[in-house]
């Protein structure tokens, strides 16, 4: 922490003033929500999970067919640190992982803009949200992951502005976890470590920045590559994880590309027969037809996907609604179940809360444009050299890359909201965070020419 606080350049007592403020006032938040909700809310996706950790605690073997090995050895180190099947303890410090997020998020927002206000102001409306907090609560990976990305921007802001190897390698640490934790981030290491190749050429010393990033780039896939072998030799499954499979068969349901070449007519007769009962969930379609599920899903998941390799024009041509609907529509989180209580103490101002989190959520809407600003910006020779504009554009080539790998990978509108809870914040920080700073640069001229106009 003394680092971090050392090399926040403009940091000054109003700023560490700001993070303290930010810190009490997540703090409160999740407990008030918390107390609203004293119960452990439990998903679809816990079972999972829980059957991972199982499995591991009778073994010792943490690979597995269906679930990344990531979650439930944070669930038996919770386990280990309280007691045994200690769920509330696990939902706890997602909380606090929660807290944690948000005061980095503010100490990123603060390295990248210089502006203290405006990181505040964009850490309050993180850490206040509470459609954030319903999913960090849950017995699922989105607490651990939302930390992990957050953390991971920013080592990789950190090393970019005091070009310390320590911070490297500290990105590096998260991404693995990262990418053992949720598998859509698997090419994000390719995506950070080019960036900050690139942006790092002319301050380092180019054989030693290759050769950290080979090391890196070995260590993080070589990692991937040994626990696909293992999966292979021990559960029969060729890949991190099989939920990637099924993500490909819900991906041609969605679409209707069931009956496309190439065809199988076997298969796609049993998809349509399910859809026009109104059945489109794949988990439901292979409860239903066990025999769609043999061999780990290989022969089902492989028909999908030459389906989909096979029109990827209309696939893309059908994935940019999704696209930009997954931004700004907003879903309750339907799979929680309805406590069997009556409301909380807090429920008024939690609802209060909700109901202006609801509005915020639909300003995502707001992304495209921003982004666009701020690459141009990197490509614009009067500012690509700011570093305020190089951190911008990375961070928003990194929810770019989150949106289209989860659009294209995601096939439920309701499962969207989920999904992109991982990176919500960073959306935050590049809607409010832009509009904060044209703000401030509006005063600025408007000072000048007051100035000017008085000289």
């Amino acid at each position: 922490m003394r680092t971090i606080v050392n090399n926040l350049k403009r940091a000054n007592s109003a700023s560490l003033s700001l993070g303290f403020a930010l810190f009490l006032i997540t703090a409160c938040m999740v407990l008030i929500y918390y107390k609203n909700d004293p119960f452990v809310r439990i998903t679809v996706d816990t079972y999972g999970y829980l059957n991972a950790l199982q499995h591991l605690q009778a073994t010792g073997n943490p690979v597995d067919s269906f679930r990344l090995p990531t979650y439930p050895l944070f669930l038996l180190i919770i386990y280990k640190l309280t007691h045994q099947g200690n769920l509330m303890a696990v939902s706890i410090t997602q909380g606090v992982l929660f807290v944690c997020a948000t005061v980095e998020l503010y100490i990123l927002a603060l390295l990248v803009m210089g502006q203290k206000w405006t990181a505040f102001f964009v850490g309050l409306l993180v850490g206040t949200n509470v459609i954030l907090i319903s999913y960090i609560k849950p017995i699922m990976t989105e607490g651990l992951s939302l930390w992990l990305l957050t953390t991971t921007l920013l080592m990789a802001v950190l090393f970019l502005q005091t070009l310390r190897y320590r911070f490297f390698w500290l990105t590096s640490l998260c991404l693995l976890f990262l990418m053992f934790t949720r598998p859509e981030w698997i090419f994000l290491p390719c995506l950070l470590f080019a960036y900050m190749l690139i942006k790092t050429r002319k301050k380092l010393a180019r054989r030693t920045i290759i050769l950290h990033t080979a090391g890196a780039l070995l260590l993080i896939y070589g990692c991937i590559g040994a626990y696909i072998v293992a999966n292979k030799v021990i559960n029969g499954v060729a890949s991190l994880s099989t939920v990637s499979d099924m993500n490909t068969i819900g991906k041609m349901i969605q679409y209707r590309m069931q009956d496309e070449t190439p065809y199988n007519p076997y298969l796609s007769h049993i998809f349509d027969r399910f859809i026009r009962e109104g059945i489109t969930s794949p988990y439901q379609i292979l409860g239903k037809a066990p025999e769609l599920g043999g061999r780990h899903l290989q022969e089902t998941a492989a028909f999908a996907r030459a389906i989909i390799l096979h029109h990827p024009v209309q696939f893309l041509l059908d994935s940019i609604p999704p696209f930009f609907a997954s931004l700004y529509h907003y879903y309750p989180a339907g799979s929680l179940p309805t406590p069997p209580h009556s409301p909380g103490p807090y429920s008024p101002f939690v609802n209060a809360l909700l109901s202006f989190d609801q509005a915020l959520y639909t300003t995502n809407i707001l992304f495209p444009l921003c982004a666009l600003i701020w690459l141009v910006c990197c490509w614009y020779h009067r500012t690509r050299h700011s570093f305020c504009v190089q951190t911008m554009g990375f961070i928003t080539l990194v929810v770019v890359y989150a949106l289209v790998i989860t659009t294209l990978g995601g096939y439920y509108e309701t499962d969207y909201m989920r999904v992109h809870i991982v990176f919500d914040p960073l959306i935050i920080l590049i809607v409010w965070g832009s509009l904060g700073l044209g703000v401030y640069q509006l005063g600025a001229v408007i000072a000048r020419k007051k100035r000017a106009a008085q000289g």
